[in-house]
């Protein structure tokens, strides 16, 4: 048979434990599902994938492996919405610009954009 020191008569619990319990669980999932903007991050994790003189088809492939969707063109749009908990939303992008042999000849990583209410 278990017993607990946070019970309180006969099957209760302690009001106390109980509204700490629901605090940090609601606490843990609201930072669990909250999404902060941090441009060295990003630049980095993107540097990682991608490199100057890399095929562009390379480059697309990797970007796509982090979340990014790129677009066709010169210079390629490659971008990803990163939600937040509350009614906003991150935008982070990457320019792409395309040498004559279909290789990366400039990465514009952009700066993170947010807006939201």
């Amino acid at each position: 048979m278990r017993t607990s020191i946070c019970k309180v008569g006969a099957g209760k619990y302690h009001p106390n434990t109980v509204s700490r319990l629901f605090s940090v669980v609601v606490g843990t999932a609201c930072l669990g599902a909250c999404y902060f903007a941090n441009q060295p991050a990003f630049e980095s994790s993107v540097k990682k994938k991608v490199s100057i003189g890399m095929p562009m088809a390379t480059a697309t492939k990797n970007l796509e492996a982090i979340g990014l969707t790129c677009s066709a063109g010169n210079p390629a749009d490659c971008s990803r919405v990163r939600q937040r908990l509350w009614p906003s939303s991150c935008i982070e992008r990457v320019n792409i610009s395309v040498s004559n042999n279909n290789t990366v000849e400039q990465l514009d990583i952009r700066p993170i954009l947010c807006a939201g209410l």
